[in-house]
């Protein structure tokens, strides 16, 4: 009986033994499991920046890139076996993203340079279409005036010819060819 009782406690101990290891190692595995879950959210939280990176305009690309840093340092330990993979992303996504705003700068500035030279040319333009129409206009001034001399001449002309004054009718004839001559070099 002895033997018996002893056997049963063995096999109680063995019994308790295994339970307590079967209760280790499911405790062990909700751990691991739980750490699993922790480097997973934090390297989700991390990610989720890194694609806001992604699609980054050049105003907010500096903010972003310090959020990034500053996410990837608070989350780095918690992200465990997944910390050096998600921060070699990082670092390609900022790469990726300084080259495409970097890209996205220059062709603005370029936009805004040709924007200048043709901003430039129309000035221009507009500048010489103003001299052509002061000039068009000094030269329709001019001939009006000439117009007008030439009028009192023929008018003059004609009461002198009405007067019969010949030599005065010479002279008006020879001060309207002067203006028509005059006239016709301007």
């Amino acid at each position: 009986w002895d033997n018996q009782q002893w056997d049963n406690q063995q096999w109680d101990n063995q019994q308790w033994d295994a339970q307590q290891q079967r209760k280790t190692e499911l405790q062990q595995k909700r751990e691991e499991e739980n750490a699993k879950r922790a480097e997973h959210a934090a390297s989700i939280i991390v990610r989720k920046v890194i694609q806001r990176v992604r699609v980054v305009q050049p105003e907010k690309f500096d903010e972003l890139r310090t959020e990034l840093e500053t996410t990837l340092s608070d989350q780095l330990e918690k992200m465990g076996s997944m910390a050096e993979k998600i921060q070699q992303e990082a670092e390609k996504e900022l790469l990726e993203a300084q080259a495409r705003v970097d890209a996205l700068n220059e062709k603005r500035l370029e936009e805004e340079r040709q924007k200048a030279a043709e901003e430039v040319r129309r000035q221009q333009e507009q500048e010489k279409a103003e001299k052509f129409k002061r000039d068009i206009e000094t030269l329709a001034c001019d001939a009006e005036a000439k117009v007008g001399y030439m009028a009192a001449a023929e008018t003059r002309l004609e009461e002198a010819r009405a007067e019969g004054a010949h030599e005065v009718v010479l002279k008006a004839a020879q001060a309207l060819e002067d203006m028509v001559t005059v006239a016709e070099k301007a």
